[in-house]
């Protein structure tokens, strides 16, 4: 729990003023929300240093949230808006990703996570940090596996995959299984999407 914190999850807020329009906004929700919140221009040790910092990261990006860290803060939050790099973010030190577009709902709720210690994502931006996950995966695919991938992804049945590949229909079967298991999704349209984000298609 960040040394601010109250039970509550209320905590001391510092802002990075980048010249975003929705700083505040931001500034206000975390008022709102029972948490004091300022903002400044740039981050050290003293203004930084045990507490929680909110980085608009479509600005500053994953070296915004690694400075925050370098700088003591006890906590990272991202407001972040779409295809940001939330992987890149958490890798970097957040501890929570936001969406701007919805920053009165989710900005309370990444706060109340690191105030408690724990990881959020808000749900609007799971998507990249899937698809980072399914690429960081993809690197532990087999070259049957890949072919598997691409001859589903360009609308082959299980049978036709098997006879191109010269293999029993089983072993397709086997091979995504394999493939939703390794790339953590459930359907075709989820494996096309991978093998055209690999180029396999």
């Amino acid at each position: 729990m960040p040394r601010d914190a109250t039970p509550a999850g209320r905590c001391e807020v510092v802002l990075v003023v980048a010249g975003d329009p929705a700083e505040a906004l931001i500034l206000r929700v975390v008022r709102e929300h029972g948490g004091a919140a300022r903002a400044v221009a740039r981050l050290d040790a003293v203004t930084a240093g045990g507490r929680v910092v909110v980085v608009v990261a479509d600005r500053a990006g994953p070296a915004g949230v690694a400075a925050a860290v370098a700088a003591g803060a006890s906590a990272v939050v991202a407001v972040v808006g779409p295809g940001a790099d939330v992987a890149g973010l958490l890798g970097a030190g957040a501890l929570a990703v936001v969406p701007a577009a919805d920053v009165e709902r989710e900005l309370p709720a990444g706060l109340e996570a690191v105030s408690a210690g724990a990881l959020y994502v808000a749900p609007d931006c799971t998507g990249t940090l899937r698809s980072a996950l399914n690429l960081e995966a993809a690197e532990t695919l087999t070259p049957r596996e890949l072919e598997t991938l691409r001859w589903v992804a360009t609308g082959c049945t299980h049978r036709e995959v098997a006879e191109r590949m010269r293999v029993a229909e089983a072993t397709v079967n086997t091979y995504l299984k394999r493939l939703r298991s390794k790339l953590n999704v459930t359907n075709k349209a989820e494996l096309t999407r991978v093998a055209l984000r690999l180029g396999l298609v």
